[in-house]
């Protein structure tokens, strides 16, 4: 049975970075991933897979995290730097402005943290 591939792009300005993380997704079954190293701001994002299922950022370069964001289709931005041992994962998802929507993306969100769920819930109960 064939397996969906997931296609990655991978934007990073430090080699040390970006090739080891490239080498090492490339080694998983069923990821696509495509490595560009962006070195000046001369680096044109329309030339790269703004449909890709999910990007992987290196902050600290050429490039801004807003100017990705406003270029980029794909669902999921993980951010990453080589000075801090934080990574985060942005979802993005379109909603409608519908403030019930955006409770229900709040709550969804906060799910896997059970501190924050109950408090998610019982304030999205007052705003609907």
């Amino acid at each position: 049975m064939p397996t969906a591939t997931i296609s990655v792009l991978l934007l990073y300005v430090n080699p040390l970075l970006g090739e080891g993380l490239e080498r090492l997704l490339a080694g998983e079954t069923g990821l696509s991933v495509t490595a560009r190293q962006l070195r000046c701001s001369a680096t044109s994002l329309p030339t790269m897979d703004a449909e890709a299922d999910v990007v992987i950022f290196e902050e600290g370069g050429p490039l801004g995290l807003e100017q990705l964001l406003e270029w980029t289709r794909s669902p999921v931005v993980i951010v990453m730097s080589l000075h801090t041992d934080k990574v985060r994962v942005l979802r993005l998802d379109d909603l409608r402005s519908h403030p019930g929507d955006v409770v229900d993306s709040i709550v969804a969100a906060c799910l896997d943290r059970p501190g924050l769920t109950a408090r998610v819930a019982d304030a999205a109960g007052r705003l609907q």
